[in-house]
């Protein structure tokens, strides 16, 4: 274990390449972190299952990390680097010792860690997994246009602008709302594509013209 100085991280419930990184987000200007050496299974587990680590190891990395803040310095009791020397992720832990956030670094950042950590032993890192994480495919963007599709499908109750979305979509006319309102949702739920991109700007801009 090592400590590294001078990060840039962004933790959310999810990762996200630093690509995906929004101007909106919270950014921690992170002063010192731990830096922890697994496998590849080890660090694929985090990844993929909701994980719980044990006692002694949050011991051992607990009140060792500290992000700047405008009034100075706040401990961040529960974070640390994770890493199996090809790839480096933030770690954040709740009060129960549960993987709760996850950030990616900066790639500069990523291959200054990287370099750190070959020199590293590899440590055992113990853990209980709580059940399989549900792998979203999409982009952080990606996500954000099919919740706001979601969104204005099942909220509105304008029958025309449904019949054009589902004609746009599926290239047939339908007078059926609730089937309409049914495929509509099920497509963008379950079979998100490029189609739903087009959508997105259609709905985006019937609203613009109610507003105008």
């Amino acid at each position: 274990m090592a400590l590294m100085y001078d990060l840039i991280l962004n933790f959310q419930n999810e990762y996200y390449d630093f690509y995906e990184w929004n101007n909106d987000d919270f950014i921690w200007h992170i002063k010192k972190i731990s830096l922890v050496k697994v496998d590849a299974s080890s660090y694929d587990d985090f990844l993929r299952y909701d994980l719980v680590l044990s006692s002694l190891f949050v011991e051992s990395i607990m009140n060792k990390s500290e992000y700047f803040t405008k009034k100075g310095v706040t401990i961040l009791p529960y974070a640390f680097l994770l890493t199996d020397s090809y790839r480096v992720m933030g770690i954040i832990l709740d009060d129960n010792r549960k993987v709760v956030k996850y950030s990616s670094l900066l790639l500069d950042e990523e291959e200054e860690v990287l370099e750190t950590s070959n020199k590293l032993p590899l440590i055992n890192l113990q853990y209980e997994r709580k059940g399989k994480k549900q792998i979203n495919n999409l982009t952080r963007e990606e996500i954000r246009v099919q919740s706001y599709i979601c969104k204005e499908l099942k909220k509105t109750k304008e029958l025309n602008k449904l019949k054009y979305l589902y004609y746009e979509y599926f290239g047939t006319i339908s007078n059926n709302n609730k089937e309409i309102k049914g495929k509509l949702l099920s497509e963008v739920e379950n079979n998100f594509n490029e189609k739903h991109l087009n959508q997105y700007n259609l709905i985006k801009l019937s609203l613009h013209q109610n507003n105008v």
